[in-house]
């Protein structure tokens, strides 16, 4: 009798010690994300007038798109919660979609385990880090080529499906937000005085996310 009771409380307690994530386990993931912003560009001119600095700036607003390999690697240092690293390249295409260019943002990603199942987990992220962006233009007799980075945070939502023990997918919803200002600047080959002359970029916008992960490790 003793052993029939022992039993349904030793599955109870294997079955609840079983988790997504846990202390000490390694989560690695590479994946896709395509991403719909809504951008502001501000610059501003600045020259004299009879010896009287005048300032002359704009704002202009537009919609982008992104298309960017979210590339992860976690630690998990609690059973709720892991912390790690993200780098994530890719492109940017505004609404001329006529600039080659290049997108990079990377730093620390904090997330959380709402539910965390064995082969299942409802996730909450947070990103924190930088985001760089260079943008070259060229037409018949011009050529430009423009340096921004600035910084960038997200949140985020989602859920991590398992396949088997070490193996699994990732959907994401992300909110992504970056401001970067103008670093440098060149035309047709020359670097342009950025003195009299800033700029910034600032984009906000949600971004769709699916992945491949493994994990290993843990307690």
């Amino acid at each position: 009798m003793r052993k029939l009771l022992f039993l349904p409380v030793l599955l109870f307690a294997f079955a609840s010690s079983a988790q997504f994530n846990e202390a000490g386990r390694f989560h690695a993931s590479l994946g896709g994300a395509v991403g719909f912003h809504a951008t502001k560009y501000y610059q501003k001119f600045t020259f004299n007038f009879f010896g009287t600095p005048v300032n002359v700036d704009t704002t202009s607003t537009d919609g982008a798109a992104t298309f960017t390999l979210p590339i992860e690697l976690d630690f998990g240092v609690a059973k709720f919660m892991s912390l790690g690293l993200y780098m994530e390249p890719g492109s940017y295409v505004d609404s001329s979609a006529t600039e080659s260019n290049r997108l990079m943002m990377a730093g620390i990603q904090p997330r959380f385990y709402l539910l965390n199942k064995d082969r299942f987990a409802l996730l909450a992220s947070l990103q924190l880090g930088v985001a760089g962006l260079n943008i070259v233009r060229t037409e018949p007799g011009y050529t430009s080529d423009a340096r921004y980075m600035g910084f960038q945070w997200g949140l985020g939502t989602g859920m991590a499906v398992g396949f088997g023990d070490h193996f699994g997918m990732r959907f994401m919803l992300r909110y992504v937000s970056t401001s970067m200002p103008l670093r440098a600047i060149e035309e047709n080959g020359s670097s342009i005085d950025l003195d009299n002359f800033e700029a910034k970029l600032t984009t906000g916008g949600v971004l769709l996310q699916l992945s491949l992960c493994v994990r290993f490790g843990g307690n």
